[in-house]
């Protein structure tokens, strides 16, 4: 009965750890459907947003938004470990971008 219970338990944690990742997976895409128009303001709404309550994933989603919308807007990169980071995690994952 307890293993149940414990089965349980984790499942429907899971289950809304996945729904936190739909969730956050949609609206990293409405932000991506904006940035070719409001570049600045995406970038700025992407900043607001906390990398480590995101799955790899939608990290990676996240810091290449970054990326995009950061040279967009002619800010200066002080630092590549934004784009190495997002693409180690594609590269891995044997993802292709497209620009």
């Amino acid at each position: 009965r307890r293993i149940t219970i414990i089965v349980f338990l984790i499942l429907l944690f899971s289950g809304c750890d996945r729904k936190q990742d739909k969730l956050a997976y949609a609206s990293l895409q409405q932000w991506d459907a904006l940035l070719e128009r409001h570049p600045g303001m995406v970038l700025d709404n992407l900043q607001a947003i906390e990398p480590e309550k995101l799955s790899q994933g939608n990290k990676a989603y996240l810091n290449l938004l970054k990326t995009i919308a950061s040279d967009k807007t002619y800010t200066e990169f002080s630092s590549d470990s934004l784009i190495t980071e997002t693409e180690h995690y594609y590269g891995r994952n044997h993802l292709f971008i497209v620009a």
